[in-house]
């Protein structure tokens, strides 16, 4: 069976919400560095252009901007 799932908005916020959570429990340090929509990237795949945090239009994701809430700010890290 193939996903359909990839891509989206809520993949993405998914992945970033595991990843924190891993991050949280291991004590793991990650960067998120893709900060806007590059369409340059298209040759990534159907996903490489729309991996930023911003669209292109400099506009949040929606679902992407909810992520931030969950991180803990530096003076709160184990």
């Amino acid at each position: 069976m193939q996903r359909t799932d990839r891509g989206t908005e809520q993949s993405q916020a998914q992945y970033l919400h595991d990843l924190n959570q891993y991050s949280l429990q291991s004590g793991l340090e990650y960067w998120f560095f893709e900060g806007f929509d590059e369409a340059w990237k298209g040759a990534e795949g159907g996903v490489g252009a729309k991996w930023g945090r911003w669209k292109d239009t400099r506009q949040p994701h929606p679902i992407i901007a909810n992520i931030a809430t969950e991180i803990l700010p530096p003076e709160m890290w184990p």
